[in-house]
Formats: structure tokens, sequence, C-alpha cells
């Protein structure tokens, strides 16, 4: 038996904006899995995104169940052509995403500190949209590409 899903929300809203889904605050929750799928931390998201001129700037703050926290600013151009540019203090390089009809897709190199050892990883992330307010999103980790782990999280738009 052949069964497709059809939310009728999803398919009668505009097409899905990176900038637009995020601005203003949004929050997150979600774990980090290891390549084996074991969770190795959860962790909460409180982001907030707003327009500086033509620049689109996205705050996040993460809260890992440990208790560090970490920081980080996005700056993103977007482009007539549904793609956008984006940097990052974090980042190595720039970054180039897509819109897609429902979501966005990323890849960009990240510095990373654990256990006190810093280095760079890809992600290699995916935002779905689930309806008008709450979106998914994978983000695998990978080091000489081999899989570290993903990052699942759920992000929902206050109200």
């Amino acid at each position: 038996m052949n069964y497709v899903a059809r939310d009728p929300v999803i398919h009668t809203l505009p097409p899905f904006g990176y900038s637009s889904f995020f601005e203003g605050p949004v929050d997150a929750w979600g774990v980090f899995m290891d390549r084996f799928g074991n969770v190795r931390s959860n962790v909460v998201v409180r982001m907030n995104g707003a327009w500086r001129g033509d620049t689109f700037v996205l705050d996040e703050e993460f809260r890992f169940d440990d208790g560090v926290p970490d920081q980080r600013t996005w700056l993103l151009k977007d482009h007539a052509d549904g793609r956008f540019t984006a940097t990052c203090d974090q980042c190595v390089g720039p970054i180039e995403g897509r819109n897609v009809v429902n979501g966005t897709h990323i890849v960009y190199r990240f510095r990373i500190t654990i256990r006190g050892i810093a280095f760079s990883v890809v992600f290699d992330d995916e935002v779905r949209r689930l309806d008008e307010r709450r979106v998914f999103n994978r983000a695998t980790m990978k080091k000489f590409g081999i899989t570290i782990g993903h990052f699942l999280l759920i992000a929902e738009r206050r109200l």
C-alpha cells in the first residue's frame, strides 16, 4: 500500500525563508547524539533574529545539560535566487545556504572545542518546516569525512 501523507497546511504556506522564519524570538530543544545513536547531551537554544539594514542578524544562546553556555551570532544576506550567504565568528570561511521548498540546506566548516581540544568539523545542516511555527533541524557533524554525531532540534517561533 502506497500512502503519502499530505499536510494541506504545509502546501499552502509561502516558500520557506531562513531569515523570515528566524526573525524574532525562537526557542529550540534537542539532543546531540554520537555516531552510534547514543545521546551525549541535551540542549536548549534561545534565538533572536532581526534585520540591520540588508543584513539579517541571528543571535543564538546554547545551554547544554552540563551547564556550559555557548553563544554565536550569524550574519546572513539573502539573494534573489533563494540562496543566502552567511558568516559567524566560529565558522571557517564564508557559508552559502539554499532555501528549498519547505526548508534550508547549509554545509559549513565550524571550529569547536571539546574537552579542551579545539578543532574544526564540517556541519551538513538541514532545516525542515513542520508547520508555520515549527521546524526540525538535523545537523550532521563530520571530521575527515567520518560522522562524529548529529544535532537534532525542534525550533518553535514564539508568539
